[in-house]
């Protein structure tokens, strides 16, 4: 995906996020989250009748956590709503498929 970056060290990545400044770093979380939200709610609503593709399936719980950090140090409450919002979709889509422990821990978070 154009965009992305992936490390192959785990003290590369920590490094680099290090340095982003708190305030930049949490702006840049609410902004992937909500627009890989919009994304999958535009997949969803043009496609009400079918799954979603399994890429968004398997993003609910990136957008929650996106939204927890942007959340956690904005002090934004509308952050906060749209975490809860989506760790519940991410718990009732493991539910739905059978990944009951997944779903569990989704609702805890």
């Amino acid at each position: 995906m154009r965009g992305f970056y992936r490390f192959d060290s785990a003290i590369l990545r920590e490094v680099t996020y290090e340095l982003i400044p708190l305030g930049q770093r949490k702006s840049l979380h609410a902004k992937f989250a909500s627009s890989l939200d919009k994304r999958m709610k535009e997949e969803n609503d043009s496609n009400p009748n079918h799954h979603l593709e399994p890429f968004f399936q398997n993003q609910l719980e990136t957008i929650a956590e996106h939204y927890l950090y942007a959340s956690q140090d904005l002090d934004d409450q509308d952050f906060t709503w749209k975490a809860v919002d989506a760790f519940e979709r991410a718990a009732e889509t493991s539910r739905s498929e059978g990944k009951l422990a997944k779903a569990i821990g989704m609702y805890s978070k």
